[in-house]
């Protein structure tokens, strides 16, 4: 598996000016934001790309009940943030991704034990397969039935499908829709985009289809100004599972931006350029924004007014390209400093393929 997942870099990146930032007012924005936490499997060490040890995951539990971050069921969430409602300060939600089986026996009695909601994304296909690696349709069922739970969907079939027809997108959809219409009864309300990766049909198809919002896996805290359909989570890996990172992605603020240049992530065309623009009263704080897009040096960043723009040294030519910024926001109770996050995920349809495993 080819590494994509280039965090290490991006905090070096952030941390730098940490002790040099000053506070920043808070904005709109800020009232009612919220961190989504994307977990995949616990406890399976020969995967070390997209699990996180079991002792990780119960200090990341620890930490978060202790502390003063606000733990609500991610239904709850996407409600607010559509309906432009307030939030608690540093409210979050745990979601897993691929309905991995050891997060039943690893995450699952602990999360219960202290009441804790949370929210298992899972595929059809899996959960049909008789295979030991992923919730069977039975533990989804039994799952289901705690009112802690909640079950979104993936495609029927765990796989990429940014550059697929619309009639497979469609075709996936549906077979998810009506298996789990089959085993529970309702339509289900909130879809994962395998791999965080989706393009711009992809996402229509996503919101054509009713469904109440859809999340991928770049970086950023979600809030009530952010497209529903595109909605931002932190992924929690072995690699990128320590305290000091869940701490700072934990109490994350909104970095809201608009007219995004590339559009469509999914990338038909050479580029190698990124533009954005930000709110008005975020305007006088782009000068402390970081910005890092991953695969490139030297990247140049131009500011007029509130209009940011990136340019990287060569056309991005990888499968994947992230693209992360940051900018110092208000303080906490305690002090530290919050930052504002921005993040994207770009594929690149001449070296992306359809099927595979990565973050």
């Amino acid at each position: 598996m080819k590494a994509f997942y280039l965090i290490s870099a991006v905090f070096t990146c952030l941390l730098w000016p940490q002790k040099a930032a000053l506070s920043a007012p808070p904005i709109t924005e800020d009232s009612g934001s919220a961190v989504i936490l994307a977990y995949h499997r616990i406890g399976e060490d020969s995967y070390p790309a997209t699990s996180l040890r079991t002792e990780q995951f119960e200090s990341h539990i620890e930490e978060l009940t202790e502390s003063s971050h606000r733990i609500r069921p991610l239904p709850e969430i996407v409600q607010a943030i559509k309906n432009g409602e307030k939030l608690p300060a540093q409210t979050i939600t745990i979601t897993f991704e691929g309905g991995y089986k050891s997060i039943l026996d690893q995450a699952v009695p602990l999360l219960l034990k202290k009441n804790i909601p949370f929210t298992v994304f899972y595929a059809a296909d899996q959960a049909g397969g008789n295979s030991s690696q992923y919730l069977s349709w039975q533990d989804l069922e039994h799952l289901q039935q705690n009112p802690l739970v909640t079950l979104g969907i993936l495609p029927s079939a765990y796989m990429r499908l940014s550059g697929q027809p619309q009639e497979e997108i469609l075709r996936q959809l549906n077979r998810a829709r009506s298996a789990h219409q089959e085993h529970f009864g309702t339509q289900p309300k909130l879809f994962s985009y395998p791999f965080g990766e989706h393009s711009l049909a992809y996402r229509n198809i996503i919101e054509n289809q009713k469904f109440d919002a859809a999340f991928g896996l770049q970086s950023g805290a979600v809030h009530s100004a952010a497209d529903p359909y595109t909605l931002p989570r932190f992924s929690m890996t072995e690699n990128y599972g320590d305290i000091e990172r869940l701490r700072l992605v934990s109490s994350a603020l909104p970095l809201p931006v608009r007219d995004i240049e590339p559009e469509d992530p999914y990338l038909t065309t050479s580029t190698k350029s990124i533009g954005f623009s930000v709110a008005d009263e975020l305007k006088d704080n782009l000068k402390n924004m970081s910005c890092f897009i991953s695969g490139q040096k030297d990247v140049s960043q131009e500011i007029i007014g509130n209009r940011v723009e990136l340019r990287a040294p060569a056309p991005f030519e990888d499968e994947r390209t992230r693209i992360n910024c940051t900018m110092p926001g208000p303080k906490t109770e305690d002090g530290a400093v919050q930052w504002r996050w921005f993040g994207m995920l770009l594929i690149n349809k001449d070296t992306n393929p359809q099927q595979g495993e990565l973050l």
